[in-house]
């Protein structure tokens, strides 16, 4: 989001943090770009001055800060898997868009954590080959938010949140049975763009 001091527009991004420490406050990062607005005369338009960033300019959170702010508002996939050995798993991805529609096709990104590791998600869905993309509205939002706490692998974030699973028809792991609409889905490709945090 942006908001206006004086002749400056400053940008803002909202970090996320683990809901044990959040609950329902928003931290607020500090700007990250600006530019000013200068009059061009009476009676005539404002111009922006403006100026380029690239990414070796700002670190990794900056960057987030940056692009989840320009890029909103976006939907949420609650993502539902199963590993190879049975476990369950359920976590939201706002990095998620409509792929195609001939064939239908959905993306999202379970980018890298903070070290590096790969998300429970991705495991999953790297030995499975198969996932459900349950859509999420305002009855799911306070579940939505809680399945995003970073549980161990072996916990089934379902039960912990207190969300009701119904069997799929087409794929091993189980859709959200409150969810407006679950999208079952095989995987056509998954691609790595990074080796780090974000990535």
């Amino acid at each position: 989001r942006h908001a206006r001091d004086g002749s400056t527009w400053r940008w803002f991004g909202k970090r996320r943090r683990e809901r044990r420490e959040r609950r329902n406050h928003d931290e607020v990062s500090q700007p990250i770009g600006l530019t000013k607005r200068r009059p061009t005369g009476i009676g005539q338009d404002e111009r922006m001055e403006a100026g380029s960033i690239g990414p070796a300019d700002l670190s990794s959170g900056s960057l987030y800060d940056l692009l989840t702010a320009a890029i909103a508002p976006r939907p949420i996939a609650l993502v539902s898997t199963i590993s190879a050995d049975g476990q369950a798993n359920l976590a939201p991805f706002s990095f998620f868009m409509l792929g195609g529609i001939d064939p239908p096709s959905v993306c999202f990104s379970p980018t890298l954590g903070r070290e590096g590791a790969p998300k429970h998600t991705l495991l999953n869905i790297e030995s499975t080959r198969e996932f459900v993309v349950n859509l999420v509205d305002r009855p799911l939002i306070h579940a939505m938010n809680e399945a995003s706490f970073n549980f161990p692998r072996h916990v089934d974030e379902a039960v912990e949140v207190g969300l009701d699973m119904a069997p799929s028809e087409l794929v091993r792991p189980s859709r959200v049975a409150t969810s407006p609409m679950a999208l079952e889905c095989k995987v056509v490709e998954i691609v790595a763009h990074g080796t780090r945090f974000g990535g």
